[in-house]
């Protein structure tokens, strides 16, 4: 009889972990670089990623310098779904000169790196997709222009 319970737990403990395991989120992955009107990155500026059908934020606030832009860059491992990125600082100042927080999009002016040669475009943010196991580079964040 005992040999038998012992038996029964076991199965029970294995298909927990079955479907424990079935239901694990599958991430994938973005990266990009940081710009930032002005001298330097803000010592508080942070990378965001909020899933826009979940309402849950996700940030990045490392500092890793890219070898081949020499500009601050992120990774993010993400689930996947659909996100709006943005770096995040309150390093400007209003008009009733208090810290006030802005936020730097993904945006077509920064995709097409229009902050360099002053061309117009849309600052409209860019939704992005995060697929399992698959890697989006080159997705820029900082469009404080438009602001």
């Amino acid at each position: 009889m005992k040999k038998i319970i012992v038996f029964l737990f076991c199965f029970s403990l294995s298909s927990c972990n079955q479907t424990v395991k079935s239901k694990q989120k599958c991430f994938g992955v973005v990266q990009g670089d940081i710009v930032f009107p002005g001298e330097g990155i803000p010592s508080d500026l942070k990378v965001c990623a909020l899933d826009l059908m979940k309402n849950q934020l996700y940030s990045f606030k490392k500092r890793i310098v890219n070898p081949k832009t020499n500009l601050f860059c992120y990774s993010l491992s993400l689930p996947e779904g659909s996100y709006v990125l943005y770096a995040e600082t309150s390093d400007f100042i209003n008009a009733n000169h208090n810290s006030i927080t802005e936020k730097g999009y993904y945006t077509d002016f920064v995709k097409n790196k229009h902050y360099l040669d002053s061309v117009n475009s849309s600052h409209k943010p860019i939704t992005i997709q995060i697929h399992c196991n698959d890697t989006l580079k080159e997705i820029t964040v900082g469009d404080f222009w438009g602001n």
